[in-house]
């Protein structure tokens, strides 16, 4: 995201996923789309506007482009932020003046990130050039925080109250807990990001007239009227550029802060006992050397070939480490037509090259021209899922996502949501992508595999090279905050 680059994203409740809010759409951001780059190489000061990193205990815009800010009554320094210092602001009189300073264009497509550590609800002003005392000529926008929901707004079209037309719903940002936060601002759309991803959309008229306003955090308002919006909580790392940032880009910020060691930001370097997660219908994780199904619903594999053991995300993995090597599970019910299923795999390829089958009920060498129910795995590095019902035998780009460079030799988590006519695909505890499509399937008698598809070998196997640990499957469709969990959580 900006969303996703190829297809129209419909949440909706009968899908049971992502934001429980009925049918909003999220429509891909194309006008003035940047080059997708590599997350290696993104270079997140192009186009940078303004950046607080905080980390010195000032409020100095560290671009260099002069959005400096003024202490308004006393902080508690130093504070400990998502990454290095922040700022925490006491919800009673204390904020930040940048000034009246022109550092929102409107009609200019805008993007801010921030990551809070908020500790109230209701409205909670992070950054605004909003003088409510000033009405009706001191207000230009407002982005911040209302009950855990997004918010923005500009005076075009403005609001002084509950405006559920101009904040999200469903991401429900959690209080003691470090989030990043953000906005794309055109002038038609808001896209709302939270920890990296974009979750929800508003339509509406996003221009505005700049006024004398100055630039706050912590507070709307010149003067003390009543209704200042405190923030109460800990804010840090907060950047505005003056474009679109992609995918990447996105995701990139909010890896850069993931893996802090400080005890209240997300970290993944310990191992945590396994944490429940319900409807959880097999589970692999090849700790004894084994291919047993750990949650005793039956789903043991025989291993077929050579193996080798090695440390795994979480205890042992299973190496398939040459052609020939594979885990047969047999003809059975894993994954049922119809029905909403996630699947979530821990991989460490040696190569992604090609066709790398991780999961497959898929045997393309019978007589009749196939047994062929589904098939999840690797092509070139991106996810691919594919069906019997509209499945492919080659390249296949409507099947796969797009942008997600799994990498050789490194741990990735990756999945699938599968439902009647999307797939979303899992990278890292997040969905990043989805395709549109028919998601049906007639089963066969064929057998489900790990490492390979087809019962013989007529020598378009998709032999999957490298380590593999923690293989779940989920009989229903899980949510953003539980793939998290199997992320953190090493599962």
């Amino acid at each position: 995201m900006p969303k996703f680059t190829k297809y129209l994203l419909t949440f909706c409740t009968a899908y049971a996923i992502f934001v429980m809010i009925g049918c909003r759409e999220v429509t891909p951001v194309d006008n003035d789309k940047p080059n997708d780059i590599d997350s290696t190489s993104i270079k997140l000061d192009s186009s940078i506007v303004a950046y607080w990193s905080f980390d010195d205990n000032t409020a100095t815009d560290n671009s260099g482009n002069g959005f400096n800010g003024t202490f308004v009554n006393s902080f508690s320094l130093p504070s400990t932020g998502a990454k290095g210092n922040g700022m925490k602001f006491n919800g009673i009189n204390n904020w930040i003046d940048v000034g009246n300073k022109n550092l929102i264009e409107s009609g200019h497509t805008t993007t801010i990130t921030a990551w809070v550590k908020k500790s109230n609800q209701g409205f909670a002003a992070v950054m605004t050039k909003w003088d409510a005392d000033k009405s009706p000529d001191g207000s230009d926008w407002w982005f911040g925080l209302y009950d855990g929901e997004i918010h923005f707004t500009n005076n075009d079209a403005g609001c002084g109250r509950y405006c559920p037309d101009k904040m999200s719903i469903g991401l429900n940002i959690k209080n003691d807990e470090w989030t990043m936060i953000g906005v794309i601002i055109t002038d038609t759309i808001i896209y709302y990001i939270k920890n990296g991803v974009i979750r929800d959309i508003d339509r509406g008229n996003f221009r505005f007239t700049s006024t004398p306003s100055h630039i706050r955090f912590g507070k709307q308002n010149d003067s003390v009227i009543g209704n200042e919006s405190w923030y109460k909580g800990k804010l840090d790392e907060v950047r505005v550029y003056n474009r679109k940032l992609n995918n990447a880009e996105l995701l990139k910020i909010y890896s850069m802060f993931e893996t802090q060691q400080e005890t209240d930001t997300v970290k993944i370097d310990s191992i945590q006992p396994y944490e429940s997660i319900p409807d959880l219908l097999a589970r692999w994780n090849f700790d004894d050397g084994t291919a047993i199904d750990n949650t005793g619903n039956g789903f043991d594999g025989t291993k077929v070939g050579s193996f080798k053991t090695s440390d795994g995300i979480r205890g042992k993995d299973v190496e398939f480490y040459s052609d020939g090597s594979s885990i047969d599970v047999g003809d059975k019910q894993l994954i049922t037509s119809g029905n909403q299923m996630t699947i979530t795999a821990w991989v460490y390829p040696t190569t992604v090259s090609g066709f790398r089958a991780i999961l497959t009920k898929w045997e393309a060498n019978t007589s009749q021209g196939g047994l062929l129910d589904w098939w999840f795995g690797l092509f070139d590095g991106e996810i691919h899922f594919t069906n019997n019902a509209i499945g492919c035998g080659k390249y296949c780009p409507d099947k796969m996502s797009t942008g997600l460079k799994i990498p050789n030799n490194k741990w990735t988590m990756i999945g699938v949501i599968i439902t009647n006519n999307t797939v979303y695909y899992i990278k890292n505890g997040q969905i990043i992508d989805e395709d549109t499509g028919d998601y049906t399937f007639v089963s066969t008698a064929a057998k489900i595999r790990f490492g390979r598809q087809n019962g013989i070998v007529i020598g378009n196997e998709s032999w999957y090279k490298g380590g593999l640990d923690e293989v779940c499957v989920y009989n229903r469709a899980l949510d953003d905050a539980e793939i998290m969990k199997l992320y953190t959580n090493k599962q």
